[in-house]
């Protein structure tokens, strides 16, 4: 493509946000990618989910994210020891969990809301898994 950044703004924000927030990364293609080249998906699995070990270790956006949180939330991160593995949809969850909780809304009322909003049934998003993410307790800034 070649397009300078700036050329393309406000489409990398928005990508990144959307594949953040759990967005499914085919519709994503399906709606954005030329119908008439075929989609290299090993290089747009690489920079969402990285590539680990070997030299061309590298780093995907949610890994990179969820470093950044650590690092806005006052933890460190130490060297060779790798962050927390929950993909950014997960801490976007749990963000809006706790920030509800603050609000004083009970815990049935913001799991009903997340099954509307989320689209999902109680089989796909089970309560057990919101506890989960209720319980990490991550209230971004």
């Amino acid at each position: 493509m070649g397009q300078a950044p700036e050329r393309l703004s406000p489409l990398p924000e928005l990508v990144g946000t959307y594949l953040l927030a759990g967005g499914d990364v085919g519709k994503l293609v399906e709606a954005l990618h030329p119908k008439d080249i075929e989609p290299n998906w090993s290089e747009i699995t690489r920079y969402i989910e990285g590539r680990r070990g070997g030299a061309r270790q590298q780093d995907g956006i949610k890994s990179m994210a969820v470093r950044l949180a650590i690092l806005i939330r006052g933890g460190t991160l130490e060297k060779g020891k790798p962050p927390p593995e929950e993909p950014g949809h997960n801490l976007n969850l749990s963000h809006r969990i706790a920030v509800k909780r603050k609000a004083g809304v009970p815990d049935k009322q913001i799991y009903e809301e997340l099954l509307i909003q989320l689209g999902l049934s109680e089989d796909e998003f089970p309560w057990a898994e919101y506890r989960r993410l209720a319980d990490l307790g991550l209230e971004l800034p």
